[in-house]
């Protein structure tokens, strides 16, 4: 949907339309304007996604200056703002962590606070939860629905055959 494909990847036919534009007709530097602005995706694996020598702060703070032309006190208070939503009461001790000082839900949640930096309208969610523990799935997927209905998002969630109980009931994703 995004053409983040290899070097080698073709789409051969088809289409993706998003706010009535075809997705796979834009030119590289016009996706650029989609993606994190428009639409942003969350990646199964967030330890692949974080910078490992970059603290956590500042990777959401380059996503910021990547879509928004910021100073860098207005991307440092965002960027402050979304953890604090994401990380009631420790935001600031994961300001300053490096994705290795942090949990595998951790990890997965400042993939998130990137995700929705740039208020995008649609959210990919690429198996958000696939390498996490139940309690921990449980809290991702809590988290993302609270950010969806707070931001007017869209999620499209990626995953095959996945339930997850969620309070008294369980729900197909």
């Amino acid at each position: 949907m995004l053409a983040l494909l290899p070097p080698n990847g073709t789409i051969d036919e088809g289409a993706v339309v998003f706010e009535g534009t075809n997705l796979l007709k834009l030119k590289r530097g016009e996706l650029d304007g989609v993606r994190g602005s428009r639409v942003s995706l969350i990646y199964q694996e967030p330890g692949v996604a974080l910078h490992p020598a970059m603290r956590v702060g500042a990777q959401i703070e380059e996503v910021l200056r990547a879509h928004e032309g910021e100073s860098n006190e207005a991307r440092r208070r965002k960027a402050s703002e979304l953890l604090d939503l994401i990380f009631t009461g420790e935001a600031e001790r994961i300001y300053f962590s490096y994705p290795h000082q942090l949990s595998g839900g951790q990890r997965q949640r400042i993939a998130i606070a990137q995700a929705i930096a740039c208020k995008p309208k649609l959210l990919i969610a690429d198996e958000p939860t696939a390498s996490l523990d139940s309690v921990m799935q449980r809290e991702i997927l809590e988290l993302l629905k609270r950010l969806q209905r707070a931001g007017n998002l869209a999620i499209l969630y990626i995953n095959i055959g996945w339930s997850c109980s969620l309070g008294s009931r369980t729900e197909w994703l």
